[in-house]
């Protein structure tokens, strides 16, 4: 069994566990956590006099890691879970590829509003390659320009064929986004 290991919250009567949980001096009892609606646990502290809103995960980085500018990963997925040796601070980019990665974030064909799959991305480079414009592309697969953009210069689908180099520019491509 894990030993529980308690520090003090920036000189507050508050004291930190490396589990997360969260004890107060001045009631001298563990507080209730609330799961937040991004499924993050959440409580609220009195800190020199104000209410504040603090996330569990961040708390516990901040007393056993120390404090930084930097995302806080859970490194499991589970956002409930608040263990020391299950966070880590990263990069936004590296908490947004360690989301996907982990299937935390649905991309492509899963995302709920998605009007293409992965088999029209793959239909959509294979025209790319081709040769096709974008405006070319686009009324054949009934989709917007700006669309097919998005997955030419790499901002969309980027799951789909990654190893594949799409042309920067096709025959009939104009200089400017109006046609001239």
């Amino acid at each position: 069994m894990k030993e529980v290991i308690w520090k003090c919250y920036k000189n507050t009567n508050y004291l930190i566990s490396n589990t997360g949980e969260v004890y107060s001096k001045k009631t001298n009892k563990i507080l209730v956590q609330q799961v937040n609606m991004h499924g993050y646990n959440q409580l609220t502290l009195y800190l020199d006099g104000n209410k504040v809103n603090c996330r569990v995960h961040r708390l516990v980085a901040e007393v056993f890691i120390g404090e930084s500018e930097l995302q806080v990963n859970h490194i499991d997925g589970d956002k409930t879970n608040n263990n020391l040796d299950n966070l880590e601070y990263v990069t936004a980019a590296q908490n947004q590829q360690h989301a996907v990665a982990s299937k935390l974030v649905p991309i492509g064909s899963l995302r709920p509003f998605a009007k293409l799959t992965e088999e029209d991305v793959c239909y959509i480079k294979l025209l790319m390659l081709d040769g096709l414009n974008d405006q070319e592309i686009s009324e054949k697969v009934n989709t917007v320009v700006a669309t097919i953009s998005k997955i030419r210069h790499g901002k969309r689908w980027n799951h789909v064929m990654p190893d594949v180099v799409l042309p920067d520019r096709s025959r009939g491509t104009c200089s400017n986004s109006r046609g001239k």
